[in-house]
Protein backbone atom coordinates (compact mmCIF):
# COMPACT_ATOMS: atom_id res chain seq x y z
CA UNK A 1 0.00 0.00 0.00
CA UNK A 2 2.77 2.23 0.83
CA UNK A 3 5.28 1.60 -1.85
CA UNK A 4 2.00 2.17 -4.65
CA UNK A 5 1.24 5.91 -2.72
CA UNK A 6 4.93 6.56 -3.46
CA UNK A 7 4.80 5.47 -6.75
CA UNK A 8 1.52 7.46 -7.41
CA UNK A 9 3.29 10.39 -5.83
CA UNK A 10 6.25 10.41 -7.67
CA UNK A 11 4.09 9.95 -10.95
CA UNK A 12 1.95 13.25 -9.62
CA UNK A 13 5.62 15.14 -9.16
CA UNK A 14 6.46 14.24 -12.73
CA UNK A 15 3.46 15.32 -14.24
CA UNK A 16 3.49 18.51 -12.50
CA UNK A 17 7.05 19.12 -13.57
CA UNK A 18 6.38 18.69 -16.94
CA UNK A 19 3.61 20.67 -17.33
CA UNK A 20 5.59 23.41 -15.57
CA UNK A 21 7.89 23.28 -18.59
CA UNK A 22 5.55 24.35 -21.23
CA UNK A 23 3.48 27.32 -21.57
CA UNK A 24 0.28 27.29 -20.14
CA UNK A 25 -1.49 28.89 -22.60
CA UNK A 26 0.45 27.48 -25.96
CA UNK A 27 3.31 28.78 -28.02
CA UNK A 28 1.44 31.52 -29.25
CA UNK A 29 2.18 32.87 -25.70
CA UNK A 30 5.43 33.74 -26.38
CA UNK A 31 7.98 35.37 -24.13
CA UNK A 32 10.32 37.14 -26.44
CA UNK A 33 9.94 40.72 -25.96
CA UNK A 34 11.59 41.30 -29.88
CA UNK A 35 8.47 39.43 -31.13
CA UNK A 36 6.17 41.59 -28.71
CA UNK A 37 7.60 44.96 -28.87
CA UNK A 38 8.80 45.11 -32.26
CA UNK A 39 11.07 48.02 -32.89
CA UNK A 40 10.19 49.91 -36.45
CA UNK A 41 11.82 51.91 -38.50
CA UNK A 42 10.67 55.05 -40.34
CA UNK A 43 12.28 58.23 -42.13
CA UNK A 44 10.92 61.37 -41.11
CA UNK A 45 12.15 64.96 -42.14
CA UNK A 46 14.27 67.21 -39.67
CA UNK A 47 14.13 70.96 -41.22
CA UNK A 48 15.35 74.63 -40.00
CA UNK A 49 13.99 77.97 -41.36
CA UNK A 50 16.45 80.87 -41.08
CA UNK A 51 16.85 84.14 -42.05
CA UNK A 52 18.66 84.97 -45.61
CA UNK A 53 21.61 87.18 -45.93
CA UNK A 54 23.24 86.49 -42.56
CA UNK A 55 22.72 84.93 -38.78
CA UNK A 56 22.93 86.50 -35.11
CA UNK A 57 24.73 83.98 -33.10
CA UNK A 58 21.34 82.59 -31.63
CA UNK A 59 20.54 80.95 -35.22
CA UNK A 60 24.16 80.39 -36.09
CA UNK A 61 23.88 77.92 -32.53
CA UNK A 62 21.22 76.24 -34.01
CA UNK A 63 22.66 76.14 -37.59
CA UNK A 64 25.70 74.58 -35.99
CA UNK A 65 24.12 72.19 -33.95
CA UNK A 66 21.40 71.18 -37.23
CA UNK A 67 24.31 70.59 -39.06
CA UNK A 68 26.20 68.36 -36.38
CA UNK A 69 23.03 66.53 -36.32
CA UNK A 70 22.51 65.77 -39.99
CA UNK A 71 26.28 64.67 -39.86
CA UNK A 72 25.90 62.21 -37.36
CA UNK A 73 22.03 60.92 -38.30
CA UNK A 74 21.44 62.63 -42.15
CA UNK A 75 20.28 60.55 -44.66
CA UNK A 76 21.17 61.52 -48.02
CA UNK A 77 21.74 65.01 -49.43
CA UNK A 78 20.93 68.27 -47.12
CA UNK A 79 18.57 70.39 -48.84
CA UNK A 80 18.99 74.06 -48.71
CA UNK A 81 16.36 76.18 -50.03
CA UNK A 82 16.70 79.92 -51.11
CA UNK A 83 15.13 82.96 -51.89
CA UNK A 84 14.44 82.96 -56.03
CA UNK A 85 17.63 85.47 -57.52
CA UNK A 86 19.55 85.37 -53.67
CA UNK A 87 22.84 84.55 -55.11
CA UNK A 88 24.24 85.97 -51.76
CA UNK A 89 22.57 83.60 -50.03
CA UNK A 90 23.41 81.17 -51.67
CA UNK A 91 26.88 81.73 -51.22
CA UNK A 92 26.57 82.36 -47.65
CA UNK A 93 25.09 78.92 -46.58
CA UNK A 94 27.08 77.16 -49.22
CA UNK A 95 30.29 78.52 -47.15
CA UNK A 96 28.67 78.23 -43.53
CA UNK A 97 28.10 74.76 -44.05
CA UNK A 98 31.30 73.72 -45.73
CA UNK A 99 32.85 75.20 -42.41
CA UNK A 100 30.52 73.43 -40.13
CA UNK A 101 32.31 70.10 -41.61
CA UNK A 102 29.16 69.22 -44.09
CA UNK A 103 31.00 68.45 -47.61
CA UNK A 104 29.80 70.50 -50.74
CA UNK A 105 28.61 67.38 -52.44
CA UNK A 106 25.45 66.57 -49.83
CA UNK A 107 24.29 70.00 -50.61
CA UNK A 108 21.33 70.53 -52.57
CA UNK A 109 21.26 73.95 -52.98
CA UNK A 110 17.92 75.31 -54.81
CA UNK A 111 16.48 78.53 -55.51
CA UNK A 112 12.23 77.97 -54.99
CA UNK A 113 12.18 79.72 -51.65
CA UNK A 114 9.06 82.49 -51.88
CA UNK A 115 9.04 83.80 -48.52
CA UNK A 116 12.45 85.36 -48.04
CA UNK A 117 14.04 82.60 -45.51
CA UNK A 118 16.08 80.01 -46.02
CA UNK A 119 14.70 76.48 -45.23
CA UNK A 120 17.15 73.57 -44.86
CA UNK A 121 15.89 69.68 -44.35
CA UNK A 122 17.32 66.27 -44.44
CA UNK A 123 15.83 63.08 -43.78
CA UNK A 124 16.66 61.33 -40.35
CA UNK A 125 15.71 57.85 -39.31
CA UNK A 126 13.93 57.22 -36.32
CA UNK A 127 13.43 53.98 -34.21
CA UNK A 128 10.01 53.41 -32.34
CA UNK A 129 8.40 50.59 -30.45
CA UNK A 130 4.43 50.26 -29.32
CA UNK A 131 3.21 51.36 -26.58
CA UNK A 132 3.65 49.90 -22.78
CA UNK A 133 1.12 50.01 -20.20
CA UNK A 134 -0.61 46.34 -20.89
CA UNK A 135 -1.74 45.20 -16.85
CA UNK A 136 -3.99 42.51 -18.24
CA UNK A 137 -2.27 39.69 -16.64
CA UNK A 138 -2.21 39.19 -12.72
CA UNK A 139 1.59 39.27 -11.97
CA UNK A 140 0.97 37.94 -8.51
CA UNK A 141 -0.35 34.63 -9.73
CA UNK A 142 2.00 32.99 -12.13
CA UNK A 143 1.40 29.24 -12.11
CA UNK A 144 2.46 29.20 -16.13
CA UNK A 145 6.13 30.24 -15.81
CA UNK A 146 5.09 33.01 -18.26
CA UNK A 147 6.11 36.55 -18.28
CA UNK A 148 3.39 39.32 -17.46
CA UNK A 149 2.59 41.49 -20.86
CA UNK A 150 4.91 44.63 -19.96
CA UNK A 151 8.02 42.18 -19.71
CA UNK A 152 10.80 43.96 -22.09
CA UNK A 153 8.70 46.85 -23.49
CA UNK A 154 10.73 49.53 -21.52
CA UNK A 155 13.93 47.05 -23.06
CA UNK A 156 13.06 48.00 -26.26
CA UNK A 157 11.81 51.48 -26.01
CA UNK A 158 15.00 52.17 -24.72
CA UNK A 159 16.88 50.29 -27.37
CA UNK A 160 14.72 53.20 -29.97
CA UNK A 161 15.79 56.07 -28.04
CA UNK A 162 19.87 55.30 -27.63
CA UNK A 163 20.26 53.40 -30.93
CA UNK A 164 22.78 55.36 -32.96
CA UNK A 165 22.22 54.79 -36.11
CA UNK A 166 18.39 53.24 -36.52
CA UNK A 167 18.93 51.61 -39.78
CA UNK A 168 21.36 49.09 -37.92
CA UNK A 169 18.03 47.38 -36.94
CA UNK A 170 16.64 47.06 -40.19
CA UNK A 171 20.13 46.05 -41.72
CA UNK A 172 23.86 46.05 -40.72
CA UNK A 173 26.48 48.26 -42.17
CA UNK A 174 28.82 46.68 -45.22
CA UNK A 175 31.96 46.11 -43.74
CA UNK A 176 34.73 48.52 -44.48
CA UNK A 177 37.72 47.17 -47.23
CA UNK A 178 40.50 45.52 -44.98
CA UNK A 179 44.02 47.49 -44.41
CA UNK A 180 46.34 45.36 -47.02
CA UNK A 181 49.30 47.14 -46.12
CA UNK A 182 48.67 46.50 -42.70
CA UNK A 183 47.71 42.47 -43.66
CA UNK A 184 51.30 42.48 -45.25
CA UNK A 185 53.12 43.83 -42.76
CA UNK A 186 51.84 41.35 -40.32
CA UNK A 187 52.16 38.36 -42.98
CA UNK A 188 55.90 39.45 -43.44
CA UNK A 189 56.75 39.81 -39.44
CA UNK A 190 54.76 36.27 -39.39
CA UNK A 191 57.35 34.55 -42.28
CA UNK A 192 60.63 36.27 -40.34
CA UNK A 193 59.56 34.70 -36.82
CA UNK A 194 58.87 38.04 -35.66
CA UNK A 195 56.22 39.16 -33.31
CA UNK A 196 53.40 40.24 -35.29
CA UNK A 197 51.18 42.85 -32.94
CA UNK A 198 51.68 46.46 -33.32
CA UNK A 199 54.39 48.02 -30.41
CA UNK A 200 52.79 49.29 -27.14
CA UNK A 201 54.12 53.05 -26.38
CA UNK A 202 55.03 53.69 -22.92
CA UNK A 203 52.05 55.48 -21.94
CA UNK A 204 50.01 52.45 -22.57
CA UNK A 205 51.39 50.30 -20.43
CA UNK A 206 49.62 49.58 -16.81
CA UNK A 207 49.75 47.51 -14.08
CA UNK A 208 46.75 46.61 -11.96
CA UNK A 209 48.93 47.13 -8.79
CA UNK A 210 52.71 47.14 -7.81
CA UNK A 211 52.20 45.30 -4.49
CA UNK A 212 53.84 41.90 -4.12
Amino acid sequence: MTKNLFRNMAWLLAASLAACAQPFNGPGDTTDERLIYPLSVAPHMESLRVPAGGLTSEMDGRLTAFAKDYLEHGNGALSVTVPMGDESSRRFYASRLSDLGVPAWRMMINGTSTDGSVELSYIRYAAAAPPCGDWSRDISWTSANLNPPNFGCATQHNIAVMVADPRDIVAAHRSEPGDATRRMTVFDKYRKGEPTPTQRMEEQKATVSDVK
